[in-house]
């Protein structure tokens, strides 16, 4: 098992991470991840729960210091999570094109023109345009818009492919010269937007003719695809949460980065599943789970009950090496301490060692998966709250769960609870270690 591990799943698992498609798709999205939070904190203000006190936020508050203020809160959210497609296309260009040392910005620009044409304007029906032309505002291209809606997490996968496509076409382009060049005194952002021109034209025709001409739905067919391992990976199955913790650990276990490796691959699930939460929650206002279209598993679930202190849930861990007779283990417990409150646990995995650990590697893997049977039990029997919102993984985890789920207090204890268990997990690993290193030292102290 550890030959195969080391000789097949590793290797493997690090090429398709150095993928380079792959790898802008990952930094394409990550790059959105400050305009998603910060837009989940604009959801968070517009639904804080202050019922319990008599007060209703909304009204009691919001009406009361301007009638227009949830508008224009709920405006910003939708102009960061609701348009994260548009921000992402743009992000996976530019970082593609990175990839083949091509002009980013031309190519983030391709990625989000192609995108925008695979998305139909949706025609405003003749009542609206009287409704809108007797109230003095004018129809915008003879009643048509784009919905918000099509610029979402629901396009997402759409915009992947097109940004991908559109930044291929332009390298091909310039591989065989299908440029034009300009003379060397012309600026440089001048003459790559010249030299951009016909590639960028045969995208736009290209989209415009599958988009406009075909009928051909894109978006809708790669979700319609892809919406089975969605499921499974982030829907409501265990078993799909359950393999992405067990990878994540593994990897960790042999030094590589679990989270960075396998997020390369699962990152769109993920933010398309937290996006759409928000969405629902948006609409309703109702972030209840039990028998609600919300998402049990985005990458949430894992930061706030899993990942608690880090991948491993080493907080529980850090604890423990507090009380560790070794002075080596107990050292190590204060100087990880408040890092590992804020999720940050490097010194634990390559300072206790845990990588290669074999006394340690098992409780590392062994507590998130029991912390993921029980948190995902929690949440098929309605106790508390989807995540519908982002919230910056460095906030503590119990703080966090909190945040995610509308302020929902069930779920911060739910937190504490798979602390606790984390931590009666590790206790007897830790023991054994803690007796070896003590034994070592004592032994050391002696020979001295």
């Amino acid at each position: 098992m550890l030959n195969f591990l080391e000789t097949k799943l590793l290797p493997t698992m690090s090429k398709i991470a150095e993928q380079r498609h792959l790898r802008a798709i990952r930094n394409g999205i990550v790059a959105t991840i400050p305009v998603v939070i910060v837009g989940s904190f604009f959801l968070i203000l517009l639904n804080i729960p202050l019922d319990p006190l008599g007060i209703n936020w909304k009204k009691d508050v919001l009406d009361a210091i301007n009638p227009n203020l949830q508008t224009h809160i709920l405006m910003a959210f939708r102009l960061t999570v609701g348009l994260m497609a548009l921000y992402a296309s743009f992000g996976i260009g530019v970082a593609l094109g990175k990839e083949y040392d091509m002009d980013a910005t031309t190519s983030g620009m391709v990625a989000v023109i192609a995108f925008l044409f695979s998305v139909l304007p949706v025609t405003v029906s003749a009542d609206m345009i009287k409704a809108m032309t007797d109230a003095g505002i004018q129809p915008l291209l003879g009643g048509q818009y784009l919905s918000i809606a099509t610029l979402g997490s629901a396009s997402l996968f759409g915009a992947i492919i097109y940004s991908l496509v559109a930044v291929e076409i332009v390298r091909i382009f310039e591989k065989y010269n299908i440029t034009i060049k300009m003379p060397d005194s012309v600026p440089p952002a001048i003459a790559n937007s010249f030299a951009a021109l016909f590639s960028t034209g045969f995208v736009i025709l290209l989209v415009w003719t599958i988009r406009f001409v075909l009928n051909i739905d894109l978006n809708a067919i790669v979700s319609w695809l892809l919406s089975p391992v969605s499921r499974f990976l982030v829907g409501d199955n265990i078993f799909g949460v359950l393999l992405i913790v067990i990878l994540v650990t593994t990897l960790w276990s042999f030094g590589l980065h679990g989270v960075s490796l396998v997020g390369t691959i699962v990152r769109p699930f993920w933010e398309q599943a937290i996006t759409h939460n928000s969405d629902i929650f948006e609409s309703t206002g109702n972030a209840v789970l039990a028998g609600s279209q919300y998402n049990m598993f985005p990458e949430q679930f894992m930061q706030w009950y899993i990942w608690i202190g880090g991948s491993g849930a080493t907080l529980g861990l850090v604890f423990l090496l507090l009380f560790a007779k070794s002075q080596f283990l107990k050292q190590m417990g204060r100087v990880t301490l408040i890092p590992a409150i804020f999720n940050i646990n490097e010194p634990v995995i390559f300072g206790l060692p845990i990588v290669m650990n074999p006394i340690l590697i098992i409780p590392f893997i062994l507590a998130p998966v029991v912390m993921t049977i029980f948190a995902g039990m929690a949440h098929y029997l309605g106790l508390v709250n989807a995540m519908v919102a982002r919230a910056p993984w460095t906030l503590p985890g119990p703080l966090g769960a909190w945040m995610s789920t509308n302020w929902d207090w069930r779920a911060l204890v739910l937190s504490v609870i798979c602390i606790v268990i984390s931590v009666l997990v590790y206790f007897p690993f830790f023991k054994a270690y803690d007796k070896k290193l003590y034994a070592e030292e004592q032994a050391s102290e002696q020979h001295d």
